[in-house]
């Protein structure tokens, strides 16, 4: 289990829905032979937090109860709130168990790296940032970590009310301490993509965990998967990443 001191509480939130339009109900489609993309996150999140420290955050709209559910199943909380406000989400979550600082990770992620989100999250309580962000690491392999109180100064101050792509609120902050964390001495492969938005983000994925010896591979196993079958790469090449929205404020 992650150290974290008695007086810092640190929680992590999976963020999850049931909306993707490209991939439809990709949250509970099979990841591997035992587990759904939900229930793959869920159980390597549990590596490393408590049970009690853990919350899967969807929205209040009935197609989203099944996550719920699926948490209880697994034993950690689950919260149901605003469907395109995902800051608002986060932060009435965090206030619900009374997190001061959170790491949160997405529904797409399942391949975040376990030694990653410690080395940030370390960082985030020693310096006290507002958000802490990964660098030079592909989609999917990090999550982001965040003070609580900063994500109520955003709310305070953001216009638009969609909030899915959040990370330039903060950035664009001065107010706001952002920390970036290199990891480009990590990153072998270029243009690599391990996020799941698309059908050939999902074959990628199950494919590298069909090789892979251990359930939970970090992202330098998971390279040198890549690098011994690196035809496989060429499963998802094609697909392009979200673009954010030009104005946030």
């Amino acid at each position: 289990m992650l150290n974290l001191k008695k007086e810092i509480k640190c929680g992590a939130i999976i963020v999850a829905r049931l909306k993707s339009k490209r991939l439809k109900n990709k949250a509970l489609l099979k990841i591997d032979k035992k587990n759904s993309i939900i229930e793959y996150i869920i159980i390597k999140i549990k590596k490393f937090f408590e049970n009690n420290r853990i919350i899967l955050a969807t929205s209040h709209k009935k197609s989203d109860i099944i996550l719920s559910l699926i948490a209880k199943k697994h034993n950690i909380s689950s919260f149901q709130g605003e469907a395109i406000d995902v800051l608002k989400r986060i932060y009435l979550a965090s206030k619900n168990k009374y997190f001061a600082n959170v790491f949160i990770v997405t529904g797409d992620n399942p391949m975040f790296d376990i030694n990653i989100a410690k080395k940030m999250i370390n960082y985030h309580l020693k310096f006290n940032n507002d958000f802490t962000y990964a660098n030079d690491l592909p989609f999917g392999t990090y999550g982001w970590v965040l003070k609580v109180k900063s994500i109520k100064k955003i709310l305070l101050k953001k216009k638009r009310k969609d909030t899915e792509i959040w990370g330039d609120y903060f950035l664009e902050n001065k107010n706001i301490k952002c920390a970036k964390i290199s990891f480009k001495e990590k990153n072998i492969l270029q243009n690599l993509r391990l996020t799941i938005d698309k059908k050939p983000d999902l074959k990628l994925v199950r494919k590298i965990l069909s090789i892979s010896k251990v359930k939970f591979p970090s992202f330098d196993k998971v390279q040198r998967i890549l690098i011994k079958n690196k035809k496989i790469l060429n499963i998802n090449s094609n697909v392009k990443q979200k673009k954010k929205p030009k104005k946030i404020y």
